[in-house]
This record gives C-alpha cells, sequence and structure tokens, in this order.
C-alpha cells in the first residue's frame, strides 16, 4: 500500500488512477474508537483516472495551481511545497466551456488538527458573471428580457469533524487512519448587474445545472495517522444507497482491493458520462439477467442479455444515446425488475 498524498503529488501531464470500490452505508456509518475498514485480495476491477492539468495561474506563496476533473467534481487547487488549497471550482455554462472561478479565500485542511473528536470549521465565497448567452436555458427562463449580464455569487460553509479513529485492513498491510467526515452547504444567487437587483429563482433545482453539486453533500476523506497524508475519500452515490471509495495501492491495475461486503451491488461508474460506462454486479445470484435502459417517458430503447457470477464487470458504450437522464434496470430470469438505477449521459 502506498501512503501517498492522494492526487496531491502532481506532475505535468501524469495521468493518476485510484481503485474504486463500493461501500455500504452500515459500514460507512460506523465511527468512534477502533472502527476497522476490511479489504480483502479480491479482483474489483474498477479505476478511477485523473490526469491533472496545470492552469497558468499565479497565487502568491504557491508554485503550482492545477485543476482536477474526478468525474463529479472540477477542483482548482494550488500546491506549494508544505500544504495544498483548495482555490476554487469550475462551473458549468450552456456550451460547457470552461468558467472558472476563484474563492474570495482558499478552503484547507491543516494536519495540526489529526485529532481523533477534533471539529472545525471553515468557508469562503466566490462571484463571476455570466452573459445571458453562456447561462444555461433553465437558468434563463427566470431572467427579465432586458437582463444581459448577471452576477453569480456563491457561498459555501463546511463543518469537519474527525469521527472515526480506526485501520484500513488489507492481506500484507494494517494501517492506522483517521476519518474526516465533512459537511458542505452551498448557497447560489443570482444578480441583474446592470440594477444589482436579486433575481428569484423558486426551483432550485436548476441551480444544479451550473454547479453540480450545489447545496448539501457529505462526504469523508481518510488521513494516514502515521505520516499525516490524505490517501482515500469516499462520497455518496445518487441513490443515497452506499458510496464509492477511492484508494491508493501499491499495483492497483494488476491487484485492486475489495471491500468485503455481502450487499447487493448494481453500480454504473462514471456515471455522469459521456458514453462509456462500466457496470459492477456483485453479490446477485448467478445466472441470467437482462439490462435495460428507458427513458423519461417509460419507452424502452435498449436491452441486452448478460450472464451474471458473484462478481460481474461489464463494460458498454452508451453513446447512442441522447444527452439526458435515463434508467437503467436489471431484470431477473422472470422478467422482474430487481433494480434501478440513474444513467446520465452528458455531452462532450
Amino acid at each position: 500500500m502506498e501512503i501517498g498524498s492522494y492526487h496531491l503529488n502532481v506532475k505535468e501531464g501524469e495521468e493518476l488512477s485510484y481503485s474504486v470500490d463500493f461501500i455500504d452505508s452500515v459500514t460507512l456509518s460506523k465511527n468512534g474508537s477502533h472502527v476497522v475498514w476490511e479489504f480483502i485480495d479480491e479482483s474489483t476491477p474498477l479505476i478511477n483516472k485523473v490526469k491533472p492539468v496545470n492552469i497558468d495561474y499565479q497565487i502568491e506563496g504557491f508554485n503550482q495551481v492545477f485543476l482536477i476533473d474526478d468525474g463529479f467534481d472540477k477542483r482548482i487547487y494550488a500546491k506549494n511545497y508544505s500544504r495544498i488549497d483548495e482555490v476554487g471550482i469550475e462551473l458549468n455554462t450552456r456550451m460547457n466551456t470552461e468558467k472558472r472561478v476563484f474563492y474570495k479565500k482558499p478552503l484547507y485542511f491543516t494536519t495540526r488538527k489529526l485529532i481523533y473528536g477534533a471539529q472545525f470549521s471553515d468557508s469562503t465565497d466566490f462571484e463571476i458573471t455570466y452573459t445571458r448567452d453562456e447561462l444555461p436555458l433553465e437558468i434563463v427562463n427566470y431572467l427579465p428580457a432586458k437582463v444581459t449580464n448577471i452576477r453569480l455569487i456563491g457561498k459555501v460553509k463546511r463543518k469537519y469533524h474527525y469521527d472515526a479513529d480506526g485501520r484500513f485492513e488489507f492481506k500484507n498491510d494494517n494501517i492506522s487512519a483517521l476519518r474526516l467526515k465533512i459537511d458542505e452547504h452551498v448557497d447560489l444567487f443570482l444578480y441583474d448587474e446592470g440594477s444589482g437587483s436579486r433575481i428569484p429563482v423558486y426551483n432550485e433545482n436548476v441551480l444544479s445545472k451550473i454547479y453540480k453539486n450545489y447545496k448539501d453533500k457529505t462526504y469523508y476523506f481518510y488521513f494516514s495517522n502515521e505520516f499525516k497524508l490524505f490517501f482515500a475519500k469516499s462520497f455518496s452515490l445518487d441513490d443515497k444507497d452506499g458510496y464509492i471509495i477511492e484508494y491508493q495501492t501499491e499495483n492497483e491495475l494488476k491487484y485492486p482491493n475489495s471491500i468485503r461486503s455481502l450487499k447487493k451491488i448494481f453500480v454504473i461508474f462514471p456515471n455522469p458520462t459521456y458514453g462509456e460506462a462500466k457496470i459492477f454486479l456483485n453479490n446477485y445470484r448467478e445466472g441470467s439477467y437482462k439490462l435495460q435502459i428507458y427513458n423519461i417517458i417509460g419507452r424502452r430503447i435498449w436491452k441486452e442479455d448478460i450472464n451474471v457470477k458473484e462478481k460481474t464487470l461489464l463494460k458498454f458504450d452508451f453513446s447512442f444515446l441522447h444527452k439526458g437522464t435515463y434508467l437503467l434496470a436489471l431484470k431477473d430470469r422472470y422478467g422482474n425488475i430487481i433494480a434501478t438505477r440513474k444513467l446520465v449521459i452528458i455531452s462532450i
């Protein structure tokens, strides 16, 4: 096991890989002292690859600024020899062009607070101008006709709690670790840049077209007690049924590890996707099943017969689907739908 600093040791053009697994809510919810997160040497070949992109932007006190797109967020970080700060985020536009905004104050973690039970908080603000043409159509519908530019103001609040003092147990490794629970709340406000008046948005879900993980979310970071380094993270799935966990292993592409779990697992990864996706099934009865895709009006538009073993990884190219949200259903041999997952296709 490599206890590195996750994606923090960044080199120009380097592609980084992490083992990806599913951790059920029961296992994750354990907290307190002496928690054990157990891994076993079984292959779970889900791998997440990220490629840090250096940004030509100067921040005093830092020698490198870069963006990480992990399929869920596009975060901007600044790094020097002793620490790394989260300094901004890339927001969405109608045409999927780059819209990067930097926080007024960085968000950072300090190893001085690596103590079980410690709690602290942090917050920051950002603001940026959008033209009417840059805004997603769902938001344009809220704008008065005379408004040409809007000012987007965001407020980010985080609460941190080192809520578990435990161990990662592998076949050949036993790593002490602290888990940091992060509760994040984001508020977004729209203003007419000309008059300065606030523009009310009554359906706040449309703001997620700009900021994907808008509003509330909870995720977890794991730190090595010995090396004081961040080496794993977990974040919730859309259906709240469990969490994806990413972690570093010494030989992850060949021998990724698996979390021991008897829970039936049906995961699409990455999701959202541009088209190519992997479907991971675990602990379903071996035999014949069907995968079917339905559109938003319930019409079936794709089906595939599959053969499932205890652990099954399937690869599909869904690039024939238009941008949008679909329902992926798993049917047993009797024709019963036994599990469904939301599949989100995004455009390039």
